[in-house]
């Protein structure tokens, strides 16, 4: 037997052949290692944990986020920040949001308009309304076509009443954002703009007409705003038509609906008792735990 090819010689080469099969295994790891695709599934999880009210599993994958670095930093920091805040544990959190969304200079967008909605929902005072704004104006610097952005300043101006401003923001993002006639519409009312309110409720009926009829099977979306279109250009019967054709049970927009066509009879018709009363009945059938139609009832029958 050849001296190189014997038994004992075969067992000293084991080593070398273990060696060389790691590192063709750790070459082809290498090769379907994919950063990208590994940062959007965590992404995707952390988002789907957050949308769940998972915040557990929410920190566990923007800790592997933020574990990838580089693009992903922001991301992971923002998603740490909003599971730290389900957890309350608000301190660390907002810790952490001051590092992707400072006050003094643009950062991160998403981060920015997190802190801007999140301080507008708390029904802030005036000594919050600086910094709201200065979120938003951060986030508008970052990206200037922000739909989201424009549409939370829109808010911010509402919630000040400040008619004006809001109906700038709102005209800029109505071409890309249609359901953003609705608000346009109140707003004109507000500016006592009656010529502009009825010029946006005509476009809105209009495009959410066609969005619905134009589709073999509308989405619950199309119902929905063709029904909100209806309420402003004050046809009722025909939101609740439309609305009772979809969803089983109905929308809870239904009950508004209702509310809307009780309020539009006693500004409109008040000398129509009846037809309030009926209208009412009808919308306690559908809806008898909606508190704002049973108190309508209620002030009705004192």
């Amino acid at each position: 037997m050849n001296k190189r090819t014997g038994p004992r010689f075969f067992w000293m080469d084991v080593p070398a052949i273990l060696g060389l099969a790691l590192v063709l295994v750790f070459l082809i790891a290498l090769s379907l290692w994919n950063p990208e695709r590994v940062r959007r599934d965590y992404e995707v999880t952390a988002q789907a944990a957050l949308d769940a009210g998972d915040a557990e599993t929410a920190l566990v994958a923007g800790q592997r986020l933020l574990s990838l670095g580089g693009e992903s930093r922001n991301v992971a920091i923002l998603v740490l920040a909003k599971a730290k805040l389900e957890m309350g544990r608000t301190a660390d959190a907002w810790s952490l949001l001051s590092t992707v969304a400072p006050l003094d200079r643009p950062v991160f967008a998403p981060a920015h308009l997190f802190v801007a909605g999140r301080l507008l929902n708390s029904n802030p005072g005036k000594k919050r309304n600086f910094e709201i704004g200065r979120q938003i104006e951060n986030a508008l610097t970052l990206e200037p076509l922000s739909v989201e952005a424009w549409e939370l300043l829109s808010r911010f101006h509402m919630q000040n009443h400040n008619w004006t401003g809001a109906k700038e923001a709102l005209l800029k993002i109505v071409d890309e954002n249609p359901p953003s006639m609705f608000p346009l519409i109140e707003v004109c009312h507000s500016l006592s703009d009656v010529e502009g309110a009825n010029v946006w409720t005509d476009k809105a009926l209009a495009y959410f007409r066609n969005q619905f009829e134009s589709s073999n099977a509308p989405h619950e979306a199309h119902r929905i705003y063709y029904c909100e279109a209806l309420i402003h250009s004050r046809n009722f019967e025909k939101a609740i038509s439309i609305l009772e054709a979809g969803e089983d049970p109905p929308s809870r927009l239904g009950a508004v609906v209702y509310r809307a066509w009780a309020e539009d009879l006693a500004k409109n018709d008040p000398g129509n008792l009846d037809a309030r009363i009926q209208v009412l009945r009808a919308g306690r059938a559908q809806f008898p735990d909606d508190a704002v139609l049973r108190d309508l009832e209620q002030k009705m029958n004192r």
